[in-house]
Parts: structure tokens; C-alpha cells; sequence
């Protein structure tokens, strides 16, 4: 069945609704049209309540149906004083999303924006206080977890672009400013996770240029970033403030230009890998509470750094590889009046480190420091330098096995000038347990070590020595307690005992053309010498066994002609000094020790030279050594009397005699010796023994020698002690002469031939000649006794002077023939060539005893 209308009934309804569907839409346009304005008017008017002095906004543009949204014009002016603006903002939303719960955002624009963000007490962002939530007592009791929807709403966006923007970030302590000239993001969207998404990043962080491109996936079930890095000279002088009060006036920049790639697991862990360069610059502050003032270090890293934590967030595994650069450090430790300074400390190599394991460090690469110095800041003096230390191919497990192959130090220096070293080269080097060293060899080379002695006589390393002792740390005093500490239960051996370090070294070697520079102002003139070190060498050094002997080598030369030699075995670790050594210095020249021999002897040497051979033997510290000198061309002058009284105190006659006595035909003296004694006594040094042994050798050889050319009739050396002081002669024996006799016997005669022949030989020797005469040499008539004399002295005991003069008389006869006597062997002399003025004739002698043979003492 088919109703009807009527025609005038439809014509109604027509008109009605078209009247209504036009009414409608014109109300959805005024809608439309004033939803702009609404949304401007009430933005502004909310702005104005909450904070703000001026609001003013240009145009709002908002289509629902497209799903845009546009602000522009945006200027805001905060009671607060700060002021915001924003040149445009943009938004297209796409509205088919929704139909799958996507929020995806086509485009979002942000351009000129200006704002200030404080993040003090509360969070403003230019001037305008954002509200801060509450926390009900609901709300913060644990509720059970809710079951998340199966379709949840995700986001997305296809493009966002920042430009020309500029934040102002303010945290306590620290203010930040970041321009953004350029910044884009593309292709984020929740819905396809696994999708990266660019962002590029181009700007600036307090004007240090930025520059940053990031692939980006953090939607996925595996999170990642990664990309790169570039700044450029970010300054940390705005930190300063957040790092006190550990550092003050903190300085310095940071550099970045690398590549990074973190991945995170919520199952197992994060990775971070990171390619490229990092590096700080002029990095500098005061750790007021250490006493450090760091003038300047540099920094850089420029490799590879891969690690991985746990889901703990425990490190598990750490690698690098590269190259890290202290490029420059120059730092003061003004507790110490100390400042440190060098030009690069470089490691270039690769490291792994893994926690969970006993050894799970492991190292290998090279490691070099250039021009390296210390000085004392009170007085300017620099301490030690380097120039260069390179350690070539370090290969380490933990701490238990490091070895290089290499080790090579130029141009160390310690308190200059004492001493510089021109080289230091080890070989085969391998440290174990931190514990045991062991190196092939050990070479030290260009040597230099300047010596000077004061006019007080105190020399110039043992004040460089006190000057060191300001740098060592004093131990802490413990602080006073009420009672006395009971003493701790001695640990057990195993917990206490600590390991002692060893090392052992194969060849240990020292050479240096200038090893020793002397200059000595306590003698005048000054005294300088030079020693050149050609070798010297120790062979299988092993600190673990000292009683093991180490082979000893030494040569070294003080002038073209003045060499040093030794030769042996020493046992340097022996709790006693322990050695056994062949030594010689040979043709050293004497006429520069005058200053010393003559404040020592009183005597200038103006010519001579001498050479030593040594036999040396110390056991557990005891001396016992022979040695051999040989002293040629001596020529002394005497210099000094009150040293040379002295000295006549310990010789038993001048030493320049001593000396003319002992020259051989060549001008050559040869001693020997002996030296003995307890080098480990602290009331005996090694000085006041060679010191007692030198005068003992002297004198003795001195009368040795006499003796010898003197045989076989010999010599007797007759030594008298007088007030302390010894007086010596040499008595010959005596010439013997018939009775009667003016002349010697012949054996008389032939024994003055041997003191004629030695006379010869050493004219410094002067005789002295002291004759006697005897009762026996005159014959005198006695005459005939009477009776009565007779009986009476044959009853009458004899007198005592008639026991020993039992004839009277005339002593001038037996005096006259005692100086005949001594005038015969002058003459006998005289015959043979000697100067009379080396003759001295005693005052004669007349001895009334029972001595029967007449006799001449002969005294040198």
C-alpha cells in the first residue's frame, strides 16, 4: 500500500528544513568562527590571572575538521620580570586515526620561540607558575595494578620542526641557555615500534655550537638510540658554582664528536658503545680541602668505549680501545710548596674489565709522558724533570702478570744540577703479584752528577737531601686517650705475614761520559775534577738470594791517562756489606791534590803521580785488604808547619824524608798496604783506617827498606816514646876497632862501604858518627909499690872506684882517640864521595867499664 503526501505538505516540510539545516549551519559556522576567539580571549585572561602582567597573542587558528591548530604572535610579559614570545605554532593532527586509536600528529611546527624555564622551588616556565598535583592519602596507598587495556591509544607523529628557538634553563647554581636554529623528527610513531625514527638536532648550548642526528626506537621491545654528537667547546665556568665547595673557580671546556649507540633490555641489561672523541680543555679549580690548586689540564679520549650493565644496573663487561691524551697538567700542592707539570701522558690500547672474574682486567698498548717536571714553589728551584718516558707494549692480566718489552726514559734530571741522566733502557720487564720484577737488563746511560763541597765543607747533595725531606708525608699522631689501648692478639702467621717485593735483573749497567763533576771551595784554590764513567756493571742481580755473589765491573777514566778499574763480586743485599774485588787506579797526577795534602801533610806535592792495586775483602762489614802503591816522581814542598807538626805526631819521622828514603833509583815508591777494620763501627770510619794504615805503611817501609839494602849487616830501627810523641833513629850497627886502633877493622871498613853505597843512593840521608874509646886502648906504666903499701892494700878490702878505674888516668888521651876514630871514618866516607855536611860527628865518648872493644854508633 503506498501513502501519499500531499504536495503542499511537502512543499512545508521542504522549506522548514532547509530553513532549519540553514539555521544549523550558520550556528556551526558562528561556532566555528568563534571558537578562535574564545580560545584566545580565555587563554589570555587565564594568562593574565596566573602570573602575567601583558598577554597578547596575534591570531588563533583552529579547525577541527582538518585537525590544525595554529597560534602566532604570541608575546607574554611576566610580573616577574622574565619575557616570552613565540612567532608561531602549529599542529595537524590526522583524524582518520582515531578510528584505531592512533594519535598521529602529521606535522607539528615550532617556530621563535622564546622562554625562560626556572626550576627552583617551583617550576616556572616564563614566569608562569605551573600548578603542582596533590597527594591524597588514597592516592598514595599501593592499589593493585591495574590490567592494561588490550587496545591501548598509541602516538605518533610524522614530522616535528623546531626553528629559531631559544630556552633559557635556570637551576639553582647554574643558569643554561639553549638555541635551536634547526630541529626535525620524523617517522615516530608507537604503532610500528620497530621503525626508527630521525631526529636532527642543530643549535647551540651557551653558544658552544651543537650538532646532533639520532636514529631512534623507543617504542620497541628492545630500546635503542643511536647516532651523533657534536660540541664544540662547551664551557664549564657556569658550574662553578654547583661544584663548590669541593672546587671553587672551576674553568674549563668541553669538546664532543662521536658516535654513540645505547640499547636497552629490561631483561638483560643496557649496552653503550660510544666511537669517536671526547676531550676537556683548559680544566682548572681550587680543591681548597686537598691543597690542590689545578692550573691547567687537558684531556682527550678519542676511540671506542663498549659496556654492558645488568638489569641491576651492575657493570658487567668494560672495553676500550684507543687512544687517551693528558695532554697538558700544571697543578701546585700547596701543603707541599709543590708544583707538578708535564706536556702528555698518553695511553694508547685496549683494556677489558669484567667483574665477575679473579683476573678480569686485562691491558694492552703503550704508555708515554713528555717533559715532565717538579719544582719547589717557595724558591722557583725545579726538583726533577723527564723529558720523555715511553713503555712499549704493556700486556697485563689483573695485577698478577704485567710484562713489557720495553721501558725507555731521556732527560731525567734530579735537582738540577746534581744529577741528569741521559738514557734509562729496560728490557724483558715482568711484574708479578705486584709483588715479584723481574728485567733482562737495566741500562743507565749519559750519566752526569755535579757535586759541590762549601768552604764549610758540607756538600751539595746532603743539602738537596734535607731540602726533600719538607715533601714527605708525616704520619697523623694518635689522638690522646684516657687508658692505654690493650695490645691486639698477634694475627695469625698466614694473615699477617705480608709478601715481601723482589726483583731480579739480569744486566744492570751505568755509563756516562761525565758520571761525577767536583768542585770543592773548602781548599783554596778551589779543586775540580771530572770522572767519566766508561762501565760499569752488575751481573745476575737477585734481591730474593743475598748470598748470592753479583759479578761487579767498573771502569772509568779521570784524564787521558787517569783510569779507575774493579773488578769482582759483591753481595748488595747482604744484611752485612759483603765483597770480594780486584781494584786499580791507575797514574793519577798529584799536583792538583795540593791544596788537600798540604791542609792534611804540610806539604804541597808539586810533582808526582800514583797508582793504587787493591786486593778488597769485606765480610758481614769487616775489612781486610791489601793494597799496592806505587807513587812516582814525588816531589813535596813544605806548606804548612802546624799541619805538618801534627803529622809528626803519627809518623815516626818527616814525611818527606820518609818518602826520599823509599825512592828506588827510577823516583818510584812502592807500599804496601794492609788495611783492616769494622767498616759497621759507628766510632770507626773507613777514613781514620786507611788513615792509621797510610802512617803505619810509611814508616815501617821506610825503615824495611834500610834495612834490606843495609844486609846482611842489617839494620835495628830503635823507637823511643816521649811525652807522647815517638822519636825515632835508625841505629846501624856499630863499627868495631882493634885496641888501640884508630882505623876500623876490615869488617869495619867493608860494612862502611854498604853505608857509603846506600848514602849514595838516597842523598837526603845524613850519618851521624859517635866513637868511644876504651880503657884497654892506652897502656900505662904503673909503678913498683913499696912494702907498706903493699901489705896494706893486700889486707884493706878494694874500694868501689878502684873496681872500675883501677889505674888513674888521663881522659883526654882516651878522648883525643875517640875522635881520631870518628875522623877516620869521615875520612873513610869522605874517600868514597860523600859530602861532608852529610856527616856529623858526635862529641866523643870515654866509657871507663869492663867493656873491652872500642867501637863507632852509626845513627841515619
Amino acid at each position: 500500500m503506498t501513502v501519499k503526501i500531499p504536495t503542499t505538505l511537502n512543499a512545508f516540510l521542504g522549506s522548514r528544513a532547509a530553513i532549519i539545516i540553514s539555521g544549523l549551519a550558520v550556528l556551526f559556522l558562528a561556532i566555528l568562527t568563534a571558537i578562535p576567539f574564545a580560545v584566545k580571549h580565555g587563554a589570555t585572561s587565564w594568562l593574565l590571572k596566573n602570573g602575567m602582567s601583558e598577554a597578547h597573542i596575534d591570531n588563533v587558528d583552529i579547525n577541527p575538521f582538518a585537525g590544525t591548530f595554529a597560534i602566532e604572535g604570541l608575546q607574554l610579559h611576566a610580573r616577574s620580570g622574565e619575557t616570552s614570545s613565540l612567532d608561531r605554532l602549529a599542529v595537524n593532527i590526522a583524524m582518520t586515526g582515531f578510528i584505531k586509536k592512533h594519535v598521529g600528529i602529521e606535522s607539528l611546527h615550532l617556530e621563535g620561540l622564546n622562554v625562560v624555564v626556572d626550576l627552583g622551588d617551583k617550576l616556572t616556565i616564563g614566569g608562569l607558575v605551573l600548578p603542582e598535583g596533590e597527594t591524597t592519602a588514597e592516592e598514595a596507598a599501593p592499589t593493585k595494578a591495574e590490567k592494561a587495556p588490550e587496545n591501548p591509544w598509541l602516538i605518533g607523529i610524522d614530522a616535528l620542526s623546531i626553528n629559531d628557538t631559544s630556552v633559557a634553563l635556570s637551576i639553582p647554581k647554574l643558569a643554561l641557555r639553549m638555541d635551536l636554529d634547526e630541529v626535525s623528527l620524523t617517522s615516530l610513531h608507537a604503532w610500528t615500534p620497530e621503525q626508527e625514527a630521525l631526529l636532527e638536532i642543530k643549535g647551540a648550548v651557551n653558544q658552544s655550537p651543537l650538532l646532533m642526528s639520532l636514529d631512534l626506537t623507543p617504542f620497541a621491545l628492545v630500546p635503542a638510540i643511536r647516532g651523533g654528537i657534536q660540541l664544540q667547546k662547551f664551557s664549564l665556568n657556569r658550574f662553578d658554582r654547583m661544584a663548590e665547595p669541593h672546587i671553587t673557580a672551576l674553568r674549563g671546556e668541553v669538546s664532543v664528536d662521536t658516535r654513540i649507540d645505547v640499547t636497552h633490555d629490561p631483561k638483560r641489561g643496557t649496552t653503550f658503545s660510544q666511537i669517536g672523541t671526547l676531550s676537556v680543555g683548559n680544566l682548572g679549580g681550587i680543591m681548597e680541602a686537598q691543597g690542590v690548586d689545578l692550573n691547567t689540564f687537558d684531556i682527550t679520549w678519542l676511540g671506542d668505549i663498549w659496556a654492558s650493565v645488568d638489569a641491576n644496573g651492575a657493570l658487567t663487561d668494560l672495553r676500550t680501545m684507543g687512544r687517551l691524551a693528558n695532554t697538558r697538567l700544571d697543578t701546585v700542592l700547596k701543603d707541599r710548596e709543590l708544583q707538578v707539570h708535564h706536556e702528555g701522558l698518553i695511553w694508547d690500547g685496549e683494556m677489558r674489565f669484567q667483574p665477575q672474574l679473579d683476573d678480569g682486567l686485562t691491558v694492552r698498548g703503550n704508555l708515554s709522558l713528555k717533559n715532565a717536571s717538579s719544582t719547589d714553589t717557595a724558591s722557583g728551584n725545579t726538583l726533577t724533570s723527564l723529558s720523555n718516558l715511553f713503555v712499549y707494549d704493556i700486556k697485563a692480566r689483573g695485577l698478577t702478570k704485567i710484562r713489557t718489552p720495553h721501558i725507555a726514559l731521556k732527560g731525567l734530571k734530579a735537582m738540577p744540577p746534581l744529577a741528569g741522566i741521559g738514557s734509562i733502557d729496560l728490557t724483558g720487564i715482568a711484574l708479578e703479584n705486584l709483588s715479584t720484577l723481574r728485567a733482562e737488563t737495566f741500562i743507565i746511560g749519559d750519566v752526569t752528577t755535579t757535586i759541590e763541597r762549601d768552604a764549610d765543607g758540607t756538600l751539595s747533595p746532603l743539602k738537596n737531601l734535607e731540602a726533600l725531606a719538607k715533601y714527605q708525608t708525616a704520619e697523623p699522631a694518635p689522638e690522646p686517650s684516657e687508658a692505654a689501648p690493650l695490645p691486639a692478639a698477634p694475627a695469625p702467621p698466614e694473615e699477617s705475614a705480608q709478601p715481601s717485593f723482589t726483583f731480579k735483573i739480569g744486566t744492570f749497567r751505568i755509563k756516562g761520559d761525565e758520571l761525577i763533576l767536583f768542585t770543592d771551595h773548602s781548599v783554596t784554590p778551589a779543586f775540580k775534577k771530572n770522572i767519566n764513567l766508561k762501565r760499569f756493571e752488575l751481573l745476575g742481580i737477585d734481591s730474593s738470594a743475598p748470598e748470592k755473589d753479583v759479578p761487579l765491573t767498573l771502569e772509568a777514566e779521570l784524564g787521558t791517562y787517569e783510569t779507575i778499574f774493579v773488578n769482582g763480586t759483591v753481595r748488595p743485599f747482604d744484611p752485612g756489606i759483603t765483597a770480594n774485588l780486584d781494584a786499580s787506579i791507575t797514574n793519577i797526577n798529584l799536583a792538583p791534590l795540593s791544596p788537600y795534602s798540604s791542609q792534611a801533610l804540610g806539604y804541597l806535592t808539586e810533582t808526582g803521580t800514583f797508582t793504587i792495586e787493591s786486593k778488597v775483602k769485606i765480610n758481614a762489614g769487616v775489612l781486610d785488604t791489601t793494597n799496592k802503591l806505587i807513587l812516582h816522581k814525588l816531589e813535596l814542598v813544605p806548606d804548612d808547619e802546624g799541619s805538618m807538626d801534627r803529622l809528626m805526631k803519627t809518623l815516626t819521622m818527616p814525611l818527606d824524608y820518609a818518602f826520599s828514603i823509599l825512592e828506588d833509583s827510577n823516583e818510584t815508591i812502592t807500599l804496601d798496604i794492609p788495611v783492616e777494620g769494622d767498616i759497621n763501627n759507628p766510632d770507626v770510619s773507613l777514613d781514620s783506617i786507611i788513615q792509621i794504615a797510610m802512617t803505619k805503611a810509611i814508616t815501617t817501609a821506610s825503615v824495611s827498606y834500610l834495612s834490606y839494602m843495609l844486609q846482611p849487616y842489617g839494620a835495628v830501627l830503635m823507637v823511643a816514646e816521649s811525652a807522647g810523641e815517638f822519636i825515632t833513629q835508625i841505629r846501624l850497627d856499630p863499627v868495631f876497632f882493634d885496641v888501640g886502633a884508630v882505623e876500623p877493622n876490615q869488617a869495619g871498613l867493608d860494612y862502611l862501604k854498604m853505608v857509603a853505597g846506600l848514602m849514595k843512593k838516597k842523598e837526603v840521608l845524613k850519618l851521624t858518627v859517635c866513637a868511644n874509646a876504651v880503657t884497654e886502648d892506652i897502656v900505662v906504666e904503673v909503678p913498683p909499690e913499696d912494702e907498706t903499701q903493699k901489705a896494706t892494700n893486700e889486707t884493706a878490702p878494694p874500694a868501689q872506684d878502684e873496681i872500675t878505674a883501677p889505674v888513674k888516668v888521663d881522659k883526654a888521651l882516651y878522648l883525643a882517640l875517640a875522635r881520631q876514630r870518628a875522623e877516620a871514618i869521615r875520612d873513610i866516607l869522605l874517600e868514597d864521595g860523600i859530602n861532608a855536611r852529610r856527616i856529623i860527628l858526635c862529641h866523643p865518648h870515654f866509657t871507663v867499664s869492663e867493656q873491652k872493644k872500642p867501637q863507632a854508633l852509626l845513627t841515619l
